[in-house]
């Protein structure tokens, strides 16, 4: 249990660094562009500890795919962008990959 717990942190953080991406304006911010590489390693260590109790490629994909849809959703709640019916299905997959791979996880 306490791996998931890694994980979800891991994730997370995953989505705050990338979302800070935005804000340091290729890296001419200086305070935002420390916060994206601070999260960055906290992401990374968190992905680390939880790697110690799920299987590496199951932790990886669920931690990109959740990342993925949580900026995605950033983008289109916050920034705007675009929510049309290709970009909903992809998250729709995003979604069903990640709880089967939750799902095979369980039962292995």
């Amino acid at each position: 249990m306490k791996s998931w717990l890694f994980l979800a942190l891991a994730v997370i953080l995953e989505i705050v660094w990338a979302i800070g991406m935005q804000y340091n304006r290729n890296w001419s911010h200086p305070g935002w562009s420390a916060v994206v590489i601070i999260v960055l390693l906290g992401s990374v260590y968190a992905l680390s500890l939880a790697v110690q109790g799920i299987p590496l490629g199951t932790a990886y994909a669920i931690w990109t795919g959740l990342g993925t849809l949580g900026v995605a959703a950033w983008g289109v709640l916050v920034l705007g962008e675009s929510a049309s019916l290709v970009r909903a299905l992809g998250i729709v997959f995003i979604i069903a990959g990640v709880l089967l791979l939750k799902l095979q996880a369980d039962t292995a």
